[in-house]
């Protein structure tokens, strides 16, 4: 049986075949099956980050209320402070929630293999070997998308120019979605392909890379789709955006076969 490794090798040397309408067809069917359940993942995580958040904007607001003052000898030295502390806590939240992205791609396989999954499913990749993996693979994605826009702002506190701030700004995101794009495959590869991160970051490039702008195309279709939730007075979009773990799942099940008894049938037993 040949290796998740020696399967993208060959990825490199041939590509793959990505049919957009196939791929849309199959997202949808996979969607109605996970809906509900990932989007009340969703809408829990909301609400838990949004009391934690409301929480946290307290003690920040009387914190920096008493250094205020500061900000007048400090130059951008405060400033620079507080954006890559806003980096490395943005870093730190998407890492530590990477499993639960995990976890509903592991929701979207067990519906599209007829297999059982629960609410719990979403949380089980906390207690899986692909735990550290999955954080690792993540933090160093949100540090290479974000950090050119860090550093972008904190160059901006020293040396402001309109036009360079223009130029930056849409460099900074131009950059920041090409990453998340290129590496859209990252979690699947550590979860489905038992990669280590850095192994799973670049099988994702060398995959996306092969069919880049038919990927960017369904990305675009499934956010048309997904916007349609703001239709339901907002809360529908909790139940819409499972769209892209389907979307995820599909393209890579596309272009990544899997064999039945191939390393995902070995989750349950070898993985704790």
């Amino acid at each position: 049986m040949k290796s998740t490794l020696q399967k993208v090798e060959e990825i490199k040397r041939q590509g793959y075949r990505l049919d957009i309408g196939e791929v849309i067809s199959q997202t949808f069917e996979n969607y109605k099956k996970i809906a509900l359940l990932s989007g009340a993942v969703i809408l829990l995580l909301t609400l838990l980050f949004f009391v934690v958040g409301m929480g946290i904007v307290g003690v920040l607001g009387l914190a920096f209320s008493f250094t205020d003052y500061l900000t007048e000898y400090s130059g951008g030295g405060f400033g620079a402070t507080a954006l890559l502390v806003n980096l490395a806590a943005q870093t730190l939240i998407y890492a530590l929630i990477a499993p639960i992205s995990a976890g509903l791609l592991q929701v979207a396989h067990n519906a599209e293999t007829k297999r059982e999954f629960e609410f719990s499913t979403a949380f089980m990749h906390y207690k899986t070997k692909h735990f550290a993996p999955l954080f690792l693979a993540t933090a160093l994605i949100i540090l290479a998308s974000s950090g050119f826009g860090i550093l972008m702002q904190i160059s901006q506190l020293y040396f402001f120019d309109v036009t360079l701030t223009l130029v930056l700004t849409f460099l900074s995101i131009i950059i920041s979605l090409a990453i998340t794009i290129l590496t859209l495959l990252t979690i699947p590869y550590i979860i489905f392909g038992d990669l280590t991160a850095m192994d799973a970051i670049k099988a994702s490039i060398i995959t996306v890379s092969k069919r880049f702008w038919i990927i960017i195309l369904l990305m675009i279709v499934f956010f048309i789709c997904a916007l349609l939730g703001f239709f339901a007075f907002c809360i529908g979009l909790f139940f819409t955006l499972p769209i892209f773990i389907s979307a995820q799942y599909i393209i890579f099940r596309n272009a990544f076969p899997m064999d039945e008894k191939d390393e995902l049938d070995e989750i349950g037993s070898s993985e704790y």
